[in-house]
């Protein structure tokens, strides 16, 4: 369904991108909503007020200007009472004129072969054990070639972080990790199952997280006893949560 008013979710590069291009299509951005409306700014061809979530209409349909973890910040958004919550990849069909857009970016180098290494991309594909592996690295060398939405390849919610094809941790004594841009804690949760997984000792874990709502909820997993030792310190401009096992 096209929605003709609608919210952007988060500030950022590709907010302002999608609010701009809705905008020159006639569809209305009524705000941006970000955690921290008061200290941010759009860069729009005309204003558009940044609300706070709380602030913000429930009915008024949103659309995730990222990608990474969209299936959490949907979670996320239902829960605080949107009713109608669209990921990214979901609005590039919704509108196909954002994809259009998007294959513009310098980050999405498409209907351009002139890069393509053809003996390295042959060595690789060679190294990949699994059938779903070759279809993925097809799948996006057709869309470099081609910007047909059929070849975009769709995030997955699966485990992004420890995959368990991927032995990340194999034949290490202890862990000491920094997560640099903890959101809610999802990370060090897996972190944390994990090491008792495989009997590892997390020494230590510093998380830095800007949103101070996904610091609270971090602190409610404190309380839930999901972490130990939690403590957090504000570092320039920055909320970190430094978690000791």
């Amino acid at each position: 369904m096209v929605f003709n008013k609608i919210y952007v979710f988060s500030t950022g590069y590709f907010s302002d991108l999608i609010s701009n291009e809705l905008e020159n299509h006639n569809i209305q951005v009524l705000a941006v909503i970000d955690s921290f409306a008061d200290d941010c700014d759009i860069n729009s061809n005309r204003y558009i007020p940044v609300v706070h979530p709380n602030d913000a209409d429930k009915k008024i349909p949103i659309v995730l200007g990222i990608s990474r973890k969209g299936d959490i910040h949907k979670e996320n958004l239902t829960n605080m009472g949107f009713e109608t919550v669209i990921l990214l990849q979901e609005a590039l069909t919704i509108y196909p004129f954002l994809f259009e857009r998007f294959c513009q970016v310098p980050s999405w180098p498409v209907n351009d072969e002139s890069n393509f290494d053809l003996r390295m991309i042959t060595y690789f594909k060679a190294l990949l054990k699994d059938k779903e592996s070759v279809n993925v690295l097809d799948s996006i060398l057709s869309f470099r070639k081609n910007t047909s939405p059929s070849n975009y390849v769709l995030p997955t919610s699966e485990l992004q972080y420890f995959p368990n094809d991927i032995p990340l941790l194999k034949n290490l004594d202890y862990i000491s990790f920094v997560d640099c841009g903890a959101f809610i804690g999802d990370s060090i949760e897996q972190l944390n199952i994990l090491s008792k997984h495989l009997d590892i000792k997390v020494k230590s874990c510093v998380s830095f997280e800007p949103d101070p709502d996904n610091v609270l909820v971090i602190n409610e997993k404190q309380k839930e006893a999901l972490y130990l030792n939690l403590m957090f310190s504000y570092i320039q401009m920055v909320f970190g949560a430094i978690m000791k096992f």
